[in-house]
């Protein structure tokens, strides 16, 4: 269901942040860790402060034994997290 929505409003505006967010995340819930990695990365490109992207990709990214870029999404994303005071 959130596949499909996502996709729809991905097909009337392309640059919908949220949208590619979303898909990537349902993507990868079916199992499509690539999927949902190329969307993830689509939203970080529409906005690159968007911290749930850089978690949810290092999450991905992790599942896909990417260590290394997966260690560096998830230090971005506590550089971007203003409750982080490390």
């Amino acid at each position: 269901m959130a596949r499909v929505a996502a996709k729809k409003a991905l097909e009337l505006d392309p640059t919908l942040l949220l949208a590619h967010h979303n898909l990537g995340r349902a993507l990868s819930s079916k199992g499509d860790n690539r999927g949902g990695i190329e969307e993830i990365r689509k939203a970080e490109k529409i906005d690159p402060d968007f911290l749930p992207a850089h978690v949810n990709l290092a999450i991905m990214l992790n599942m896909e034994h990417d260590w290394s870029a997966a260690i560096a999404e998830a230090r971005l994303a506590l550089s971007l997290d203003s409750n982080n005071e490390d």
